[in-house]
């Protein structure tokens, strides 16, 4: 296994566990009371985000033995995700 492919197992791992606990404190009644409406929905907006996240480093994750990553003339389809500053997610190739 490459380098960066144990960095990215790794990041995947540490981004679980940030996700955990912030559902752990999200569906916590009292932990939630105190905090203002707006920062709740960015909370919730971070946890999409980070689920997102996570889920595209799992498709990372499964394409590690789908690639071969020897042959220096394989090219990568490339698919890119854009966000615009208006916050809303455009896909292009």
């Amino acid at each position: 296994m490459e380098a960066y492919q144990e960095r990215v197992i790794e990041e995947k791992r540490e981004l679980d566990e940030k996700i955990e606990c912030l559902v752990s404190f999200v569906r916590d009644r009292r932990k939630m009371a105190p905090v203002l409406l707006r920062e709740q929905m960015q909370l919730m907006s971070q946890l999409t985000i980070m689920r997102a996240y996570s889920s595209v480093l799992e498709d990372r994750i499964a394409c590690f033995n789908d690639f071969p990553m020897q042959d220096p003339d394989y090219e990568v389809p490339i698919k890119m995700v854009i966000l615009p500053d208006n916050g809303t997610f455009l896909k292009g190739t």
